[in-house]
């Protein structure tokens, strides 16, 4: 008999078939109703609970042999004729979700059943026989079923979503002690009021990022996503969080779900699972758009932003791209998802106010403006300096103007970053970790974590630190002097705010601004450029009354049209029709698709993390710890559930975010998801110091 009885299966360890079926039924069940999805979707989990795993039922499958049996379960679906209601359009659809549930739903599929089931939907689809709300739902309920699939298959059937707590005993939490109650009634006020979808413009110190918890107070949401610009800003909000509402809170900030082992899928997917759907969750916005594009395997993260609070902070800090993506996807899905989001950012032009409020619909009580204590102060007065920012630093050097001193160089790409740091060490004869320090995007995690240590018991003693965007925003840092490359007004304001940060007003020149180095995936426009070229020569020294001239200035330079313009330029290589046209808001989108390609290749694109090859580290202690802990890593079978999770967990800390482009032509090893990459042939090498750097 080619098939045997269910009842004897075991579908997992100690799991035999129907008890895994009822468990994910069960599960499901929940998932489905605390997200509001409607109830006729439960007919369709039912059905994926039921059949996903009946290819284990094959003569040939056993536990424990590593036999592939999605395909065994459509075969025995098309044998059987079990077919969905007699839906034949609906039967295919929920084939494709069992020959793909260990998988991305990417649209190549190699045994003959599972290519049946792809060249049906394909017609199918392309003909849009479903509903577009329908699309969005189904594939929503296979993300729920693949939850409670993973959380049966590793017995964790105890797991509930909880939704978060946003009232004033939170937040007080989060700000701790000293809190100043005029402010915190303006902010109470302000916040509790404020409609759905809200812009927050605030000063420097208003406590924006502290407080915006409570804008959810009042408005019942599954969970509170916290978008931020850094891992640093990450790091920071997730301690205050942390004190505030203990293990409830987690962050995910790696995007590689890739397609891994079986053994590997349902670990990794847990692990995912326990980070991305706790009831507060701190990220990035390129997760969100990740989701949304459809990258890998989105159903299991696009699902937990429905009925979800967004806290999107910085705002004007997003790429043009980004800024149009996160727009597009906001108004597409808002009617089913009913986001309720807070964006906030402490330079928000008039321009990107406007855009926003204009492509959002919000009406006037939707902006909320904090800004005026601006002009009160003016802690910054610069000098505009024609040299490189190298030739700076030597002359102020000569100048005996850099001893005893806190000095921040920011610079705008990794890679001058990483010159200068070199040309501290070799040329100035500075000590590394005693008198300065490097810190930009291309570190491991547990790494930049030690810099931000020792920039935090540096904060009284003299050093210099190097830096690129990522001292922008959320490093508590209060230097003496400035030396920056320029950059776009916005980043330059943000820059500004890391000077003199407890002062009122300045006398004598703190700040000076170098020409930029300007290369290939520059993060600015020349455009950007120009305009702070302008605004750096006519509010140069005391020619800066107050730092609301900053604001006004922004305002002055930047019309909403000329936003719009500056948007159409820089996404006229991202087709988002054609998207639609080939992902029908269904399938998945590998990176090395076409598609992915614009997005891939703009400035510094979308990052993912990597785990650096002990082949590419220079550092030996790091390349050994590296080399050790992948070999065990690679002994899944070997491991306890607790060590397998510990393992994901290190993963996370020796894992550097790189951008997407680097990988296009590199075929990475996998573990658990992760890309285990070797760039030495690239000419690029990781350093425990300077981070991955050129040769």
């Amino acid at each position: 008999m080619m098939w045997k009885d269910p009842n004897c299966v075991y579908t997992h360890k100690n799991k035999l078939f129907l008890k895994h079926v009822n468990e994910i039924v069960e599960l499901g069940k929940h998932f489905l109703e605390f997200h509001r999805i409607p109830l006729e979707f439960y007919e369709y989990l039912s059905y994926l609970a039921n059949y996903h795993d009946i290819g284990k039922t094959y003569y040939k499958w056993d536990f424990g042999k590593k036999i592939p049996h999605s395909r065994y379960s459509l075969r025995y679906i098309l044998e059987k004729k079990e077919f969905f209601k007699n839906n034949p359009k609906l039967t295919w659809l929920l084939l494709f979700f069992i020959a793909k549930h260990h998988s991305a739903l990417t649209s190549g599929l190699a045994d003959p059943d599972s290519g049946m089931a792809i060249d049906q939907l394909n017609s199918i689809l392309k003909k849009k026989a479903f509903e577009w709300a329908f699309l969005i739902n189904i594939t929503d309920t296979f993300g729920f079923f693949k939850l409670a699939d993973v959380c049966s298959a590793n017995n964790r059937i105890d797991f509930k979503f909880k939704k978060p707590k946003a009232d004033e005993n939170i937040v007080r939490a989060i700000i701790g002690n000293n809190i100043d109650e005029t402010k915190f009634a303006q902010q109470k006020s302000a916040l509790l009021s404020a409609p759905n979808i809200t812009i927050l413009r605030a000063y420097t110190g208003w406590g924006k990022t502290d407080v915006s918890t409570l804008f959810f107070e009042q408005k019942n949401v599954s969970r509170i996503f916290y978008m931020f610009p850094t891992i640093t800003a990450i790091n920071k909000f997730e301690e205050k969080l942390k004190r505030a509402v203990g293990d409830e809170v987690s962050k995910y900030f790696h995007l590689y779900l890739a397609d891994v082992r079986e053994d590997e899928d349902k670990i990794r997917d847990l692990f995912y699972v326990r980070s991305f759907s706790s009831p507060y969750i701190i990220t990035t916005v390129d997760q969100f758009l990740l989701a949304f594009l459809q990258v890998g395997k989105y159903f299991l993260k696009r699902p937990m932003f429905r009925d979800s609070g967004i806290v999107v902070d910085e705002v004007h800090l997003l790429t043009p791209l980004m800024l149009h993506l996160l727009v597009y996807f906001v108004k597409k899905f808002q009617e089913i998802y009913n986001f309720r989001i807070l964006f906030m950012s402490a330079t928000l032009p008039q321009a990107l106010n406007s855009y926003l409020t204009s492509e959002l619909g919000l009406r006037s009580n939707s902006v909320l403006d904090f800004s005026s204590e601006y002009e009160k102060k003016r802690r910054v007065m610069w000098e505009q300096r024609s040299e490189k920012i190298e030739n700076v630093l030597a002359d102020l050097a000569d100048e005996k103007k850099l001893e005893n001193k806190k000095i921040l160089l920011v610079v705008n790409t990794v890679k001058k970053a990483v010159q200068l740091a070199h040309m501290l060490q070799n040329e100035y004869k500075k000590e590394y970790e005693k008198e300065f320090n490097i810190i930009h995007a291309r570190l491991a995690y547990d790494h930049r974590k030690e810099k931000e240590k020792w920039i935090n018991s540096m904060k009284d003693l003299p050093h210099i630190l190097v830096s690129t965007q990522v001292c922008e925003v959320s490093l508590d840092i209060n230097y003496d002097l400035l030396i920056t490359e320029r950059a776009s007004i916005p980043a330059l304001i943000q820059r500004f705010g890391r000077i003199n940060r407890r002062g009122n007003e300045i006398k004598e020149v703190n700040v000076c601004v170098a020409e930029p180095e300007v290369s290939e995936r520059y993060p600015y426009t020349p455009g950007e450029l120009r305009e702070a070229d302008k605004m750096i020569q006519e509010l140069e020294r005391e020619n800066l009354k107050n730092e609301k001239n900053l604001l006004e200035y922004l305002d002055q330079q930047l019309s909403e049209d000329k936003l719009r313009r500056e948007i159409e330029k820089e996404i006229k290589d991202i087709d988002i029709k054609a998207w639609e046209e080939t992902f029908c808001y269904f399938f998945s989108m590998r990176i090395s698709d076409e598609k992915m390609r614009g997005l891939i290749n703009y400035r510094d694109g979308l990052t993912t993390n990597i785990i650096p090859h002990p082949k590419c580290i220079s550092d030996e202690k790091f390349k050994n710890y590296v080399k050790t802990f992948l070999e065990r890593a690679r002994k899944v079978g070997n491991l306890t559930y607790e060590e397998k999770m510990k393992i994901i967990g290190n993963l996370l800390g020796i894992s550097v975010p790189v951008p997407f482009w680097w990988l296009k032509n590199i075929k990475p090893e996998e573990i658990y998801g992760f890309p285990v990459v070797d760039l030495s042939k690239e000419g690029i090498i990781y350093d425990d110091r300077y981070g991955f750097e050129r040769l």
